[in-house]
């Protein structure tokens, strides 16, 4: 809509002043620094291969220095070229042919090759490198055995030349590219890895993105732009990103002209929506990310069905989203947000009904309910424990007596992930593709992704056969029906979906969308004119 109303203005323009368009129109420039605060989990390192992408603030910078294969557009969410230029694929729809993009380098210098692509995706699968993003590549032929040390590489993986690679699946993956867009799919350089060791790569990395590493002081990264980016050299030359995990810093920061934009919070969102100045430099659009409180379905009262909907039940999430989010959600009736192509508009999911929750809780031997301890992030007011202690009158109001742990992102992972805990406050998301978007409740991702430890054959099979069809409706249809079974299971409390906010200040140009995370900007684009306190130049 903004595009046909921009079209309109310009039209009109031309028709009255076309003088004063083309004087009033900013000119992109060369210089100057962009300085932005990263609100998620304190960073912990910038080697894919030790990141899942639910390590938001990591990923942020990561996608600056490192680049994939192929990339998801921020706007479109189209799958695009990247250090691939090109690709084929087969009639049966299991072998991929990448065609490496001429002239692409590395920050060294060197020239991009397909024996990269192919370092890049055994290293993530090797066991003894502990990856965390295995889940890209699992369907490629010849991973078990490499994985199981019965094979020197994956024979799946074939470098036809230097500038060509074929990769052949099991079987068919609508996802597989997809997967190639993700963070840990990105292509790294073996030399620069072996020269100084993975500890210190994760910290000091090479990459061959629009952005090269350039130091990191305390909670403070400095990126440089890459005079040999295949795309051309971007119009900043710094960016610097400081982890701030206070909500009330990043806002004062930001009005005093620290910092050039950021993702708003809610409170702040109220604010600035009605300030005259900053409402004028604000986007805003929904994101890839589903909050919630899941449950582990392993664990007590938890393992019936009716407790788990007796808690979905028992929250208010429209006035949630209204007055303690301050509109800056959409409350969320079962898996997939509003963009993807999944979502389901006739989904209702589950309504504010405290004397249906008593009733289940009843039904289900807990007539005076019961006490859980829910872990989660003590700084975000969205998707962290704030949230939890938010909605806690609702759940006492029915008998759910709530513990709220507060525990760091990272350590939380890791006990959720071994089946440590009750529940847990958290949002999942950040992909293009529908299908890896609900894998997170397949069985087979018990342990890893599958924080639920949730387990529904019927889902999985559903799963499974959408994701070897590659017909758009059926395999739409079938996530659908799976997505259907999980609401009604209920191994989560779906509570809302993002609307993603970002400010920025008035001398800075190119900010844009992104669905798949607000502050995952393509700053390649961005740009500051001369009035920025960081011009340059």
């Amino acid at each position: 809509m903004n595009r046909f109303l921009l079209a309109g203005v310009l039209v009109l323009g031309l028709l009255i002043a076309p003088a004063v368009i083309a004087v009033g129109e900013a000119q992109p420039r060369y210089g100057g620094t962009f300085v932005t605060a990263i609100p998620y989990e304190e960073i912990i390192g910038l080697d894919p291969l030790r990141l899942t992408i639910w390590n938001g603030s990591s990923v942020g910078v990561i996608i600056q220095i490192h680049e994939g294969a192929v990339k998801w557009n921020t706007t479109t969410l189209e799958i695009e070229p990247a250090l691939a230029e090109s690709w084929q694929l087969s009639e049966d729809a299991r072998i991929y042919t990448l065609h490496v993009r001429k002239g692409a380098k590395f920050h060294n210098g060197r020239e991009v090759v397909a024996q990269d692509f192919k370092y890049s995706f055994e290293r993530m699968m090797d066991p003894e490198l502990g990856g965390l993003s295995t889940y890209l590549f699992s369907g490629v032929v010849g991973v078990d055995e490499y994985v199981a040390g019965t094979a020197d590489e994956i024979s799946g993986i074939v470098v036809v030349s230097a500038s060509e690679l074929r990769v052949t699946l099991k079987q068919i993956d609508v996802s597989f590219l997809h997967n190639l867009c993700e963070p840990g799919a990105v292509i790294v350089p073996q030399e620069e890895v072996d020269a100084i060791g993975l500890d210190a790569f994760n910290r000091d990395p090479v990459g061959a993105g629009p952005f090269k590493f350039g130091s990191w002081i305390g909670n403070e990264i400095t990126l440089e732009a890459f005079d040999g980016y295949w795309g051309g050299r971007p119009y900043l030359d710094t960016i610097k990103l400081a982890w701030r995990p206070e909500p009330g810093a990043r806002e004062a920061a930001f009005d005093a002209g620290e910092l050039d934009g950021l993702a708003a919070d809610p409170t702040s969102y109220a604010r600035w929506k009605e300030d005259p100045v900053v409402s004028q430099h604000m986007i805003e659009g929904p994101e890839l990310w589903t909050r919630h409180i899941g449950f582990n379905t392993e664990w007590g009262p938890f393992r019936l069905k009716k407790v788990r909907q007796a808690f979905n039940y028992a929250i208010d999430k429209v006035t949630m989203v209204e007055s303690y989010l301050h509109g800056k959600a959409y409350p969320a009736t079962g898996v997939f947000p509003p963009v993807m192509d999944a979502y389901d508009p006739e989904l209702k999911g589950y309504g504010y009904d405290p004397e249906k929750a008593k009733e289940l809780l009843a039904e289900a031997g807990y007539p005076d309910g019961f006490t859980v301890d829910i872990v989660g992030d003590p700084t975000s007011p969205d998707w962290g424990i704030p949230a939890v202690v938010a909605v806690m009158p609702y759940l006492e109001a029915v008998g759910i007596h709530v513990n709220p742990i507060p525990t760091e992102y990272g350590a939380m992972v890791e006990q959720v992930m071994r089946g440590d805990f009750e529940g847990w406050v958290d949002a999942f998301g950040g992909v293009v593709s529908s299908l890896n978007y609900i894998n997170g409740f397949h069985s087979s991702n018990i342990g890893t992704s599958n924080w639920a430890r949730y387990s529904n054959p019927a889902v999985d099979a559903l799963l499974d056969l959408a994701g070897r069809t590659t017909d758009d409706d059926t395999r739409i249809a079938y996530l659908r029906a799976a997505e259907l079974l999980i609401v009604e299971d209920a191994p989560i409390w779906f509570d809302n979906y993002n609307k993603a906010v970002y400010v920025y200040q008035p001398w800075v140009h190119g900010v844009q969308p992104c669905a798949v995370d607000i502050t995952y900007q393509d700053y390649e684009l961005v740009w500051v004119d001369d009035t920025s306190p960081r011009a340059g130049g």
